[in-house]
């Protein structure tokens, strides 16, 4: 895949299955003591971070089951990490995953909050997601910030065409990085993270 070629919708949910499990490592590296640090979300600490992660992983399996966010009400309120965050993300992942594997789910119409979309559409919006989250724990706990370069790519291509226009409040500001720099730390910038940040 070039930087310029983003995935087909029909593949969409396979590259979001990938961020998934990819993700799995860096979620497992996080150490107990680990979860009250900064994150460089700056609203959020790890455990917070992977409270949003692991709500929003929950939430596939009933989205494609055709529930509405009012059919779900508060059946995940109340904290979703727990002690052991790897366990909890994990389950989530692999809900999410079952979801995205049946037959027909990236045609059928899912009912969100922000109004209807086809299951492509919102696989493709949950794999930057968690793409994007999986480099921020790792920043946050000492680990290893290497993304595979197949998903950078595939991410870079999806958001290109959007960047200047991507919301702040989801994904930070800009940071404006050269067209020299390698891919993900580019996809980094465009998504408002920096290298530099420490916490």
């Amino acid at each position: 895949m070039t930087t310029n070629e983003a995935p087909s919708m029909e593949d969409r949910g396979k590259f979001y299955t990938r961020a998934l499990d990819a993700t799995k490592a860096f979620v497992a590296g996080i150490k107990p003591d680990q979860l009250e640090a900064p994150t460089p979300c700056a609203e959020w600490n790890v455990k917070q971070l992977m409270q949003h992660v692991i709500s929003g992983t929950i939430f596939i399996e009933d989205m494609f089951d055709g529930k509405t966010v009012a059919d779900v009400g508060g059946k995940y309120a109340g904290d979703l990490v727990g002690t052991d965050p790897s366990a909890a993300y994990n389950a989530a992942a692999e809900s999410a995953k079952a979801a995205l594997a049946r037959p027909g789910a990236m045609e059928q119409t899912v009912h969100l909050s922000r109004g209807d979309m086809t299951g492509a559409a919102y696989a493709t919006s949950m794999f930057t997601d968690v793409l994007i989250h999986a480099w921020d724990v790792a920043k946050a706990t000492g680990q290893d910030t290497k993304l595979d370069p197949e998903l950078v790519a595939a991410s870079y291509a999806i958001m290109l065409p959007r960047q200047g226009q991507l919301p702040e409040v989801a994904f930070g500001t800009d940071q404006g990085i050269a067209d020299s720099a390698d891919l993900q730390t580019r996809l980094l910038g465009m998504l408002g993270r920096s290298l530099d940040w420490k916490p």
